[in-house]
């Protein structure tokens, strides 16, 4: 029974912010960027994602991936580095 009441609070219930309590939404990369624009008023922001280790995969090979995929920046131990500057 656990399963089902699971599956139905996941399809019922609505997730809350703990600190504030507002809803908890989904968003899409551009209503995510369109939000960012409108709330810092035309100031530079940064958004980052952590981006999972793997053992198995060359970090060149995952900075060749970055560049193509068209970002220019990454954020390494707090500090932000261009990827064109680096190997």
């Amino acid at each position: 029974i656990y399963d089902y009441l699971r599956l139905l609070w996941a399809r019922v219930g609505r997730s809350r912010c703990p600190a504030c309590g507002a809803a908890v939404e989904t968003d899409s990369a551009s209503t995510a960027a369109q939000r960012v624009v409108e709330t810092r008023g035309g100031a530079r922001a940064l958004i980052c994602f952590p981006l999972p280790r793997s053992a198995h995969t060359d970090h060149r090979l995952i900075l060749e991936n970055l560049r193509a995929m068209g970002f220019v920046r990454v954020m390494l131990d707090g500090q932000v580095h261009r990827l064109d500057a680096l190997p």
